[in-house]
C-alpha cells in the first residue's frame, strides 16, 4: 500500500503510521518503507517505530537526502544516483518478510525521483494500491481531484482519499462529497484537527481491514 498526497507536508506520515498501528491491531505483519527522505526529518524512524520493525533502516529508507528538495534535486547537489531498481529491489524484500508493506512517498505523485522515472511511476512499478492524502480545507478538491486523475492516468489503482486537519470550517463542508461524486471513489476518511498529530493515534481500522481482506 503506497501513501502519496497532494503535496508536501499534507500529512502522509501520520497516516502512514496511523494505517501501520491499524493494521497490527488487525494481526497483520506491517512493514514499512520510505524510499527516498529528503531534509532533516525523520519520518522513515516514524514509520519504523510506529510498526515495531526490525527491518534495517537502510532498507527501509534506501536514499537520505540532507537537502529539504525534491528527490532528484537534492541528489544531484549530493553527488548522488538514485537508483528506481534499488529501491525496487529493496521494497520486493520487504514484501518477502511482510504480509503488507506501507510505503509512504514524499511531496506529490509527480515528484521526479530519478530522470524520466516519477513518484507515480514507482506506486505503478511496485504494483501496489495508494492512498491520497490531501488537505480538508479550501483548493482541495482541485489538488485531489488532479491528484487521482494523474495517477489513473499513469496506470495506478486509487483505494481512496484520506483528508487530514478537519476543524469545522465551511470550506471543508462540500470537499469531500465533491471529490467523491468527481472521481467515482467509493472510500473517503476524515481526520480531525489536533494541535500535537505526533501525539494523536488516528484510528483507520476501515482502511486496514480493506488491505487485509484484499
Amino acid at each position: 500500500m503506497f501513501i502519496t498526497g497532494t503535496d508536501t507536508g499534507v500529512g502522509k506520515t501520520i497516516v502512514a503510521a496511523a494505517l501501520v498501528r491499524s493494521l497490527l491491531g488487525l494481526g497483520v505483519d506491517a512493514g514499512v518503507m520510505k524510499p527516498v527522505e529528503t531534509g532533516r526529518v525523520s519520518d522513515s524512524m516514524t514509520l519504523r517505530e510506529a510498526s515495531s520493525s526490525r527491518d534495517s533502516l537502510d532498507l527501509v529508507s534506501p536514499y537520505r537526502l540532507r537537502h529539504a528538495l525534491a528527490p532528484i534535486v537534492a541528489a544531484e547537489l549530493e553527488k548522488v544516483t538514485i537508483e528506481p531498481s534499488r529501491i525496487l529491489y529493496c521494497y520486493d524484500l520487504l514484501s518477502s518478510r511482510h504480509e503488507v508493506v506501507v510505503v509512504e512517498g514524499a511531496g506529490g505523485v509527480a515528484v521526479p525521483i530519478a530522470r524520466g522515472f516519477w513518484f507515480s511511476d514507482l506506486i505503478v512499478a511496485m504494483g501496489t494500491p495508494c492512498v491520497v492524502v490531501g488537505r480538508a480545507g479550501l483548493g482541495t478538491i482541485n489538488h485531489t481531484v488532479l491528484t487521482i486523475e494523474h495517477l489513473r492516468a499513469r496506470g495506478a489503482r486509487v483505494l481512496g482519499v484520506v483528508l487530514n486537519g478537519f476543524k469545522g470550517d465551511e470550506a471543508e463542508e462540500a470537499g469531500p462529497t465533491t471529490i467523491q461524486e468527481m472521481t467515482g471513489l467509493e472510500h473517503l476518511w476524515k481526520i480531525p484537527w489536533v494541535s500535537d498529530p505526533s501525539n494523536h493515534r488516528f484510528d483507520l481500522r476501515e482502511l486496514a481491514l480493506l488491505i487485509k481482506e484484499g
